[in-house]
């Protein structure tokens, strides 16, 4: 029975007896794969091992230290890349709450103005660029429906702000704003910028410079068309914009 039992002992030696990972033992062969490595350890160091499963091989001179200074390793970089996840939604959300800052400020301003809301600002704008729209061009760029459209122009028709005259193409009509719409269109751009303006009030002069470069990389990095960036500028004051990071492509007459 003894003997018996030495054999049994014998022919199943301890993990922790032979090997490479034998008691007092500092090194490994290289490559060593973890998952080998993992099912020779008592629990404790199997835990280790799992959690730095990610690691294909570990490397010539492997203790069990290393073991464990992976599994620290890899707990930093999760935290980093949790924060890292943290700081890129809260900056998302910052900037989600000043774009509706912005544009209800502006939405003031037309409301004062123009007594009107919605579409009828950025109309004025687009026909006065001064390159004559048509009534499907204008659509395009608000985004609006055809008969939507139609009673937007009427209106403006009507409101004295708008001339209808004959396009390039007879068949169509070309839309320019009378002198009236011209006066109104110059008070909301001017009006536009002043409420823009008290937003960058508490930077200083250099970091809005760096904004103006931050805005400017992030304008010019989006994939856009030309229609699309006719439609991001429905609300723009050509006359301030240098170097535009979404041209439109599009001369006034003069």
């Amino acid at each position: 029975m003894n003997s018996n039992s030495g054999g049994a002992s014998a022919s199943q030696p301890s993990s922790l007896s032979v090997g490479p990972w034998a008691s007092g033992s500092s090194e490994c062969a290289w490559p060593r794969p973890v998952s080998a490595l993992a099912a020779q350890r008592p629990a404790p160091t199997r835990r280790f091992l799992r959690i730095a499963s990610t690691i294909s091989v570990l490397p010539p001179s492997c203790t069990i230290n290393h073991v464990r200074c992976a599994h620290i390793v890899k707990l930093k970089s999760v935290h980093t890349a949790h924060k890292l996840c943290l700081v890129i939604n809260r900056t998302s959300n910052l900037l989600g709450v000043l774009g509706l800052a912005v544009a209800d400020r502006i939405g003031d301003v037309a409301r004062d103005v123009l007594r009107r809301v919605g579409e009828t600002p950025a109309a004025l704008v687009v026909i006065g660029y001064g390159t004559g729209p048509s009534n499907d061009e204008l659509r395009r760029i608000l985004r609006l429906s055809h008969p939507g459209t139609v009673r937007l122009v009427d209106r403006l028709v009507a409101d004295g702000l708008v001339e209808r005259r004959k396009g390039q193409d007879k068949r169509a009509v070309a839309l320019y704003l009378s002198d009236q719409g011209k006066t109104l269109r110059e008070d909301l751009l001017n009006g536009r910028l002043a409420t823009i303006k008290t937003i960058l009030t508490p930077l200083t002069d250099a970091e809005q410079e760096t904004l103006a470069e931050l805005l400017h990389k992030m304008l010019s990095s989006m994939d856009t068309t030309v229609s699309d960036r006719r439609t991001l500028c429905r609300l723009c004051d050509n006359r301030v914009c240098i170097n535009c990071p979404i041209p439109a492509e599009e001369e006034a007459e003069p």
